[in-house]
């Protein structure tokens, strides 16, 4: 798990939110490269998963408290910050020889947040109905997709519905989201 926005994302973790990483990321992969494997890069954005850290920005899609801490909406401008970082980080993992990524889609993280009526109570064009709630997770796909040559593999964790949360996604929702995220 790859760190792609850096003021959300939390100390202790890998990044390949910056140039700087590259370097480092290549030497893993001409390592494994070396030894016949292959490498992939799962690219992350925390969300509520920078909860443990109080330096990084927490990133959120709607007006709520969880954990006791009060959440702030991120605003328009920062969702499409969010959404080319997960291009350039792309873009960087090809540079460092990467043969395939993964998009994480789940466990409350940003991408996921968004997708999941229970946390995402906007009622802009990023919430609201279950196809407002799918476009920030699959405009970042697109932002991969167009950083990364045509045939490189690109794969996506989700979980498979929310469990226990109201208004949370159902598994019929999360299909119809995977068949969006295929095309």
């Amino acid at each position: 798990v790859c760190s792609v926005y850096t003021p959300g994302a939390p100390h202790g973790y890998p990044s390949i939110s910056e140039d700087k990483y590259i370097p480092g990321m290549k030497r893993i992969c001409d390592a494994i490269h070396a030894e016949g494997g292959k490498a992939a890069l799962q690219l992350w954005c925390a969300g509520l998963g920078a909860v443990s850290d109080p330096s990084v920005k927490l990133l959120f899609p709607s007006e709520m408290e969880i954990f006791g801490i009060p959440l702030k909406p991120i605003e328009e401008e920062e969702i499409w910050e969010v959404i080319k970082a997960y291009g350039a980080a792309a873009k960087r993992c090809v540079e460092a020889g990467f043969d395939a990524l993964e998009f994480h889609c789940g466990h409350n993280y940003l991408p996921h947040t968004f997708l999941s009526g229970g946390f995402n109570t906007r009622t802009d064009q990023w919430g609201g109905s279950h196809e407002n709630r799918k476009r920030f997770p699959l405009e970042c796909i697109k932002s991969i997709r167009a950083n990364i040559p045509e045939g490189m593999p690109l794969l996506m964790r989700i979980d498979c519905h929310d469990d226990g949360l109201e208004n949370g996604l159902t598994i019929e929702q999360v299909i119809d989201f995977c068949k969006d995220a295929k095309e």
